[in-house]
């Protein structure tokens, strides 16, 4: 998101470019996301480093709370799966156009073998 310019004098600095307003279309707060109260998990399931941190951003940038941030090791080759807890059911419509419109990520709930205490949990993946 940073263009590396330099001087005549050979002086460098790092000026924002086009991308970084790209990347965040349509994902500063809104107060219907605040509202909801929702709780998101993000975990990273991919072997590159800080891809959690990254999407934890974001949600935050939304509005969303993040109460969680980890790397766990689970077979996905999809590059986000939002898993919602079924309890959200009255808030999915939102959700999904935010989770598959804003953020590219495929929907599903989460079963009764998954251990996760955020209503919504991103995995990142890829």
């Amino acid at each position: 998101v940073t263009n590396k310019l330099q001087d005549i004098d050979g002086y460098e600095w790092l000026e924002l470019n086009e991308a970084v307003f790209v990347w965040s279309k349509d994902l500063w707060p809104r107060e219907d996301v605040m509202n909801l109260g929702v709780t998101a998990e993000v975990i990273n399931v991919s072997d590159v480093p800080g891809k959690a941190r990254k999407r934890a951003r974001q949600l935050e940038s939304v509005g969303f709370r993040v109460v969680g941030v980890e790397a766990r090791e689970i077979d996905q080759d999809k590059e986000c799966v939002v898993k919602i807890n079924p309890k959200m059911e009255e808030k999915i419509e939102l959700l999904k156009e935010l989770f598959e419109s804003y953020l590219g990520c495929e929907i599903s709930k989460f079963n009764e073998a998954d251990k996760y205490f955020g209503d919504v949990v991103f995995l990142v993946g890829s």
